[in-house]
């Protein structure tokens, strides 16, 4: 379900789509775009509807280099939040967000895909984090039909390699 145009989107229209994946069999929803938003109340009902309708949530934690506990929809407790590394494992300081609530990060730097116009380019950010995470998150539960989307968060947590400090950390 696409919720953006080529150059922007709006919050009922984000809302609306994760309903509507919910609704029509999504199992995985990647969230890559958010809001430096302290209270997202509809964004917020809607990432908790796709989790109590047992859809794994995975969002980009932002790119605007600071704690992501303002950015809407990635403090979202019931979400997968994900930052970004580049090639060699190091955190994207020149972009990423970070902060308690990150589960995870994947690579995020000089990623080439195909941009909203249909051109293949590299791109950096968080969004593209987050893509590997719902790919992983998706794989797991076509090998795992009818897990959970905790067991599905504590399955990519528990296999992922720590990087930086040893244990959680906020990056």
């Amino acid at each position: 379900v696409r919720v953006l145009d080529s150059e922007t989107g709006s919050l009922i229209n984000t809302v609306n789509g994760i309903i509507y994946a919910v609704d029509n069999g999504a199992d995985v929803i990647n969230i890559s775009l958010g809001a430096v938003l302290i209270n997202c109340s509809s964004l917020e009902y809607a990432v908790n509807y796709a989790e109590e309708n047992g859809v794994t949530v995975v969002v980009c934690a932002g790119n605007t280099k600071s704690d992501m506990k303002n950015f809407c929809p990635a403090h979202n407790k019931n979400a997968i939040a994900v930052s970004s590394v580049n090639e060699e494992l190091i955190f994207s300081e020149d972009f990423s967000n970070f902060g308690d609530g990150i589960d995870l990060t994947a690579p995020g730097e000089n990623i080439v895909g195909y941009n909203a116009m249909g051109e293949l380019i590299a791109m950096s950010g968080t969004s593209m984090s987050a893509a590997y995470v719902s790919a992983a998150a998706a794989m797991f539960i076509l090998d795992n039909p009818g897990c959970s989307t905790g067991q599905t968060a504590s399955a990519l947590i528990s296999n992922a390699q720590d990087l930086g400090e040893e244990g959680k950390d906020i990056y």
